[in-house]
């Protein structure tokens, strides 16, 4: 009788439980949302990598990452039309890591933007698309938007403050 009432009480559990959320661990939960994403769609094949992984998918540039301390790494791309929004969500060390891989990597023509995450910045310098970089905790973010135009400018912006409001959250 006690082994029926406690599969009972396992089964009943287990049916009320509900859906786990996103835990801080898990990269995907710093992504934008459906709802928020303006009828952008999702590209279900996003990539997380970790630290082994990552010299495979960044031909020749895994080192650069890995000695400033990447540990885990999210590929995910959005799309709409025939535009693109590839973000990259690094999951540093700590903040000190995060602050030097963002200090590292070269920027053409950097404009600072002042309310995003700890440090931030905007480069409309490329040819044919944005860029939007930031570090904010112990992660470094890169998001690039391929078509150029006031909409898009606010597009990539958006996706940023989304992301980084969530990594606020995490702390």
């Amino acid at each position: 009788m006690k082994s029926i009432a406690l599969w009972l009480s396992l089964l009943l559990l287990l049916l009320f439980s509900g859906t786990p959320q996103a835990s801080g661990n898990d990269l995907t939960g710093l992504m934008p949302l459906k709802y928020e994403l303006d009828g952008w769609k999702l590209d279900e094949s996003y990539m997380a990598v970790d630290a082994d992984s990552l010299m495979a998918r960044i031909n020749g540039a895994g080192p650069f990452y890995l000695k400033r301390g990447s540990k885990e790494v999210l590929f995910q791309e959005y799309i709409k039309g025939s535009q693109y929004i590839s973000v990259e969500l690094y999951r540093m060390t700590n903040r000190k890591s995060a602050r030097k891989l963002y200090n590292d990597i070269d920027a053409v023509k950097p404009e600072p933007l002042q309310d995003l995450g700890e440090e931030g910045r905007f480069d409309g310098s490329l040819i044919g698309s944005y860029l939007v970089e930031f570090r904010h905790s112990m992660f470094f973010v890169r998001i690039m938007i391929s078509h150029k135009s006031a909409a898009s400018k606010q597009t990539i912006l958006k996706f940023a403050k989304i992301i980084s409001s969530k990594i606020s959250a995490l702390n």
